[in-house]
């Protein structure tokens, strides 16, 4: 049986260092870059308190073409994916291979554009808090 997507922030996963590989994860964040070659997406997650972008590869070649042509994944809209975190060596853009890294290897990929990301971030956090204390 297919985990469902733990929802988690970018931020997180980079924190995490390699305790989130292998989980099955839910990210969502704005499409910087897609490489047609690879179908890897590069996502990003902006941090107005650190005033600093996080990123983390998608690896999109489990999704059906509709969703990973070039149309789909348009700069600067927001997604979300629904993947494992695996170890990954990523391309450069000259197509040499870069140093080993963390990917998701996305089974879902939806548009979310319109979505209120610090609306969004607050949900998360209040469910977060409300399923801690149901646990107690």
């Amino acid at each position: 049986m297919v985990e469902s997507g733990e929802i988690v922030f970018l931020e997180e996963i980079e924190q995490a260092g390699d305790s989130c590989l292998g989980r099955s994860l839910r990210v969502v964040g704005r499409i910087e870059h897609f490489d047609v070659r690879n179908k890897m997406v590069l996502l990003s997650e902006s941090l107005p308190s650190r005033k600093k972008k996080i990123f983390l590869h998608i690896d999109t070649s489990s999704l059906d073409q509709s969703t990973s042509n070039t149309g789909g994944f348009r700069k600067g809209s927001l997604f979300m994916f629904i993947g494992e975190l695996k170890h990954q060596t990523l391309d450069g853009a000259d197509g040499t291979a870069t140093a080993p890294g963390k990917a998701l290897a996305a089974r879902i990929g939806r548009n979310s554009d319109g979505l209120d990301l610090h609306l969004y971030r607050k949900a998360v956090l209040a469910r977060r808090t409300f399923l801690a204390e149901e646990k107690k």
